[in-house]
């Protein structure tokens, strides 16, 4: 009736009829007449609050915002306390009520953090108090698996004290009480920790109960570890319909990421192709997600690490978040190795290195896939000077992959005959036996020793034009030195072979020098298959007889020696680092254990 006479409603009035609306639960009509007012006292805060609780406003909720501002701490408390509020509302009054009294209210403000999961604002709190990490485990490591990675980047040593404490206290801690029973559960199934699934079993429908039971069959420590990625699109699906809790919801994609990173990772070990190409996609895909959390890019990251594959989407994110680190260099690295551009990579690398130079470890681990990249892209002055500038490399590189590279880098700056007495010094350091004279004997395996060194390029598929053919010269310099002819024997293969090409006599000759020095009749043959001059027939005939001799004398000949005899398709050799079963055994009995 005012209203219709053009006669201003006096607020207080306003405010009487917004609260008699109220109890009618009328609450549309009640917020009305009460967005666009002030408010001046405690009790119109307090109202306001329970008013947007059940209708929400965002000129109502702009507000109050600004009145707990400046209201008294009665009411910033109730503010905080309104679990039904805009998450907005809790989170400015528990975060007043922490520059007040942060030790009064820390358990009702990190209650609000996780309710809300402003998992910035938890870290931070967290980070602050040792104590809070063992007393909230679950929370700590919720940090880990839902910080989104712009905060987290910078924080990540904090995150790693946070999880390890976490970690420590998980078996003694008591149940969470703000935490709802699927959230402890998912937080456990990411953790790899034992946890009661049935609050997630009654969440989800009876197929994807089904789809994630597979998922954990796979995962446990009878389980292959390779979960289909299409199973976990369709379980990805499935929660995707599914009603809970905006937290919940979070954890379940967090769990989803963790699953593909680990059938990518599997899949990159799996030597397939196709697998391997599936796995890039993956992690391009993975990488490119604008709500990315840290543990995500972390994983990412170590899996480039590990398998030197390179992921644009990955360097995209890291030129905008964290460009001065090392991890952006060594990603830049593998990119660029991809595509080619091995110096570039090698470049990268070394940067990289440079980085974290006061970590003797990992700089040293760096700076050695510098070389390799040197070595492939074929600049060996940059390799050689970067072995010199770090002495702790030769700990690191093999003396044989030493000599590749200043062999090459000598030839390459025209000083031949110092890459020559380096590669003769080098078989004669290896050859010599104490108190041995310089006999035929000895130059025999100097020149055995060189034509092994000779293949090294093939094995490792790096560069051989500035290296075989000084090796070459190396074999000739121990032949004109007299005592390093061949016998006659390899004379009449040699003759043979690049001038008759006879194959009934090639096998006799090669048996016969065979029956002197079995490793270097059986290297003969492997000459004379590698050279093309022969047929298909004919060269099988060839791998026949070597096969034979080596049959009748394979227990003369050491295992070191036979893995440059590639035609005879002998089973590989597989050297197992005690270290890598340790750590395995280890992972199992802690899995056991918790």
């Amino acid at each position: 009736m005012l209203e219709q006479n053009n006669v201003r409603v006096p607020q207080s009035l306003l405010w009487k009829i917004s609260r008699a609306l109220f109890e009618e639960k009328n609450y549309s009509e009640s917020i009305l007449l009460i967005e666009d007012l002030p408010l001046n006292k405690s009790d119109e805060v307090i109202f306001a609050i329970e008013l947007i609780s059940e209708v929400y406003s965002k000129k109502l909720e702009d507000t109050i915002i600004q009145a707990i501002k400046s209201s008294d701490e009665e009411t910033v408390v109730f503010a905080m306390r309104c679990e039904k509020a805009p998450i907005s509302i809790q989170l400015e009054s528990s975060k007043i009520l922490s520059q007040l009294d942060s030790i009064r209210y820390t358990d009702e403000i990190l209650s609000v953090l996780t309710r809300t999961a402003d998992v910035k604002g938890l870290a931070e709190n967290m980070a602050a108090d040792d104590s809070l990490a063992l007393a909230y485990p679950f929370r700590a490591l919720m940090i880990w698996h839902l910080m989104p990675a712009e905060n987290g980047i910078d924080k990540l040593e904090q995150m790693f004290d946070l999880r390890k404490r976490a970690l420590v206290a998980l078996e003694d801690s008591e149940k969470d009480d703000v935490l709802s029973d699927v959230s402890i559960a998912l937080i456990s199934l990411l953790g790899g920790v034992s946890s009661d699934m049935e609050s997630i079993h009654e969440l989800l429908d009876s197929k994807s109960i089904v789809k994630l039971n597979e998922v954990r069959r796979a995962l446990s420590s009878d389980g292959d570890g390779v979960v289909k990625s299409s199973l976990i699109e369709s379980l990805n699906d499935s929660v995707i319909n599914t009603d809970m809790a905006a937290l919940d919801k979070r954890l379940f994609a967090s769990l989803i990421n963790s699953l593909y990173l680990n059938s990518a990772a599997m899949q990159l070990q799996s030597g397939n192709d196709e697998k391997y190409e599936s796995a890039l996609l993956t992690l391009e895909r993975l990488a490119a997600k604008e709500d990315n959390t840290i543990r995500t890019i972390r994983e990412i990251t170590n899996l480039v690490k590990e398998h030197s594959v390179g992921i644009e989407s990955l360097e995209k994110w890291y030129r905008v978040y964290d460009k001065e680190s090392a991890e952006y260099q060594i990603i830049r690295a593998a990119l660029e190795k991809g595509k080619g551009n091995r110096l570039n990579a090698a470049r990268a690398y070394k940067e990289g290195a440079l980085k974290v130079k006061d970590d003797y470890e990992q700089s040293s681990l760096i700076l050695r896939k510098a070389m390799i990249e040197y070595a492939h892209a074929g600049e060996w002055k940059e390799a050689v000077e970067l072995l010199d500038e770090n002495p702790e490399l030769e700990t690191l590189l093999t003396q044989r992959f030493q000599l590749y590279l200043r062999t090459c880098a000598d030839n390459t700056a025209g000083n031949t005959v110092s890459a020559t007495k380096r590669l003769i010094q080098f078989v004669s350091d290896e050859e010599k036996k104490d108190g041995e004279e310089y006999d035929s004997d000895f130059n025999k395996r100097r020149k055995e020793a060189l034509e092994l060194i000779q293949k090294y390029p093939d094995e490792h598929n790096l560069p051989d034009k500035n290296f075989k053919g000084r090796v070459k010269a190396a074999i000739k310099t121990l032949e004109k030195s007299g005592n390093g002819r061949q016998s006659d024997l390899e004379r009449r293969f040699q003759l043979e072979l690049h001038k008759m090409k006879d194959i009934f006599e090639l096998t006799v000759l090669g048996g016969q020098i065979a029956d002197e020095n079995p490793l270097r009749g059986i290297r003969r043959f492997e000459e004379a298959i590698d050279t093309g001059y022969f047929k298909d027939k004919e060269v099988e005939r060839l791998r026949d007889t070597q096969r034979a001799v080596f049959g009748s004398q394979s227990n003369n000949i050491p295992v070191k020696d036979r893995r440059t005899l590639r035609n005879l398709g002998l089973k590989p050799l597989i050297l197992v680092d005690t270290n890598i079963l340790i750590h395995a055994l280890k992972d199992d009995l802690l899995q056991e254990l918790s």
